[in-house]
């Protein structure tokens, strides 16, 4: 019932949430900011 669904929502039956889908374009988003890291110069001073 409702309750399984809302204490289980990730799987594979057809109301489920769509949980690999969901870590696939989290690894994507994760991956575009990794290349997109601006580099940071070195302090000019070391106080």
């Amino acid at each position: 019932g409702i309750g399984a669904e809302i204490e289980n929502p990730f799987g594979y039956d057809k109301n489920d949430l769509p949980l690999d889908e969901y870590c696939k374009d989290l690894e994507a988003e994760v991956k575009y900011l990794q290349r997109h890291i601006p580099h940071r110069k070195p302090p000019n001073s070391t106080v």
